[in-house]
């Protein structure tokens, strides 16, 4: 072997090294450009002494969540749209024996959530009707509510603007 051979295969062995970092070094960096913007999605569902009662959707990632479909079950079965914004209240109040005024809303396909958004998806409480020292003197309606809320499950499906795909699911504890 002459000393122009081995420089020629020593070439190929570091050009092929090179090649292999740089295909290394590109998928360690997209790897951790997906994770610095993974969205994540709770549902938070409780009472506060200065709030309503309420099932609020927060986004707790890094990263955007975009919305691809939102679905409200009832005793486990799926409810067929339009069942969701009004009629996620009306469902709610129908399984419980209540008609305080509240406000419902859904995340809808194509919405983004930043880091941070919260959503109210259903609520009652002093802001929308029962004022704040009746809370108290109102145990039946508001166990009537959460008795309600018990039959209810919801399931959000989002993903980040990588295109990968998260669920998010609620269901009232007992």
């Amino acid at each position: 072997m002459h000393a122009s051979d081995i420089t020629s295969i020593a070439s190929a062995i570091t050009a092929a090294l090179a090649l292999f970092v740089a295909v290394w070094s590109a998928v360690v960096q997209r790897t951790h450009a997906q994770k610095s913007v993974t969205p994540h999605i709770d549902f938070v569902y409780g009472d506060s002494d200065s709030g309503p009662l309420a099932l609020t959707m927060i986004s707790n990632g890094i990263g955007p969540a975009r919305v691809i479909g939102f679905h409200v079950f009832v005793d486990g079965k799926r409810v067929k749209k339009p069942a969701l914004s009004i009629g996620l209240w009306n469902r709610v109040s129908q399984l419980g024996d209540f008609s305080l005024p509240a406000h419902a809303n859904e995340p809808r396909p194509g919405e983004y959530y930043a880091p941070g958004a919260r959503l109210t998806l259903v609520d009652f409480g002093p802001e929308v009707g029962l004022a704040a020292n009746e809370i108290e003197s109102t145990t039946k309606v508001i166990a009537s509510f959460e008795n309600a809320l018990q039959r209810i499950s919801v399931e959000l499906s989002y993903e980040c603007v990588y295109g990968r795909q998260f669920k998010a699911s609620w269901a009232c504890e007992q």
